[in-house]
């Protein structure tokens, strides 16, 4: 079974003098099977992650790919649009 995160904002709308409350869907995550996040949806635009193990190598975002530098402590920096970033 696939759990899938759903997050909402509340949106108090009038109607007929009364203020019910209506959701709206900010984003969305979706775990693989060990909990680890490989989508995630935003309004119409999708974030994929790549993963070597349980580090992060990179993000998807619609096509345009956000790479992240590991050293000896962790993420130390990224590489995205042709830039690094430290």
């Amino acid at each position: 079974m696939k759990l899938i995160l759903i997050y909402f904002k509340n949106n108090p709308t009038t109607h007929g003098g009364a203020q019910p409350l209506r959701q709206t869907v900010l984003f969305v995550f979706i775990p693989d099977g060990n909990g680890m996040r490989y989508k995630k949806i935003v309004g119409n635009a999708k974030i994929d992650y790549y993963y070597n193990g349980t580090e992060l190598l990179l993000e998807n975002r619609s096509g345009i790919r956000l790479y992240y530098i590991y050293g000896v402590t962790g993420i130390e920096g990224m590489f995205y649009k042709g830039q690094y970033y430290y």
